[in-house]
């Protein structure tokens, strides 16, 4: 049986981020960019974003990324 983990990510997962993110840019057909490891890095270093990485046994196979946004019950940005 598989092991699924899902934990938050820190800039020691960002090698394995960035191929996930690279996948999910090339499915809204966006070409490869090399400021993908930047842009990750930074959301995760300047604590920008709330980032998940899934791994299966051991091999990240998904991520998710939550960023601040606004609430309408307050009526401000979150």
């Amino acid at each position: 049986m598989s092991e699924l983990l899902i934990s938050r990510a820190t800039s020691s997962d960002i090698d394995e981020l960035v191929p996930l993110i690279e996948l999910y840019r090339a499915f809204y057909k966006q070409p490869v960019n090399d400021g993908t490891h930047q842009y990750v890095t930074d959301r995760i270093t300047r604590d920008e974003a709330v980032v998940f990485i899934a791994r299966i046994d051991g091999t990240a196979v998904g991520f998710t990324m939550i960023y601040p946004t606004f609430s309408t019950v307050a009526l401000k940005e979150i």
